[in-house]
């Protein structure tokens, strides 16, 4: 079966956005065994949909919007790795 490229759909500004960051920290352990987080900040493009149903609940103490989002883009995104923490967007 080929392959098929969806890279023209993906980056149409009707669909695209293209102002998405992502912070990505990274661990390392210096020689006296001290951890210590680096942050790294980059922008890419992708679509932004909705993955699971956005549910606004109101309390008295305030609000909160619990669900999900699906990010199609071309820049590769990690839940989280041995000496890596999860992409932030």
């Amino acid at each position: 079966m080929p392959t098929l490229d969806v890279t023209d759909v993906l980056f149409d500004p009707d669909f695209c956005g293209f102002n998405l960051w992502v912070t990505r920290r990274v661990q390392t352990v210096d020689e006296d065994g001290i951890g210590s987080d680096s942050e790294v900040k980059k922008q890419f493009a992708g679509v932004v949909t909705v993955d699971r149903s956005l549910e606004n609940r109101r309390m008295q103490a305030g609000q909160v919007i619990s669900g999900a989002i699906l990010i199609v883009t071309t820049e590769r995104l990690t839940q989280g790795q041995t000496g890596r923490d999860a992409d932030i967007v």
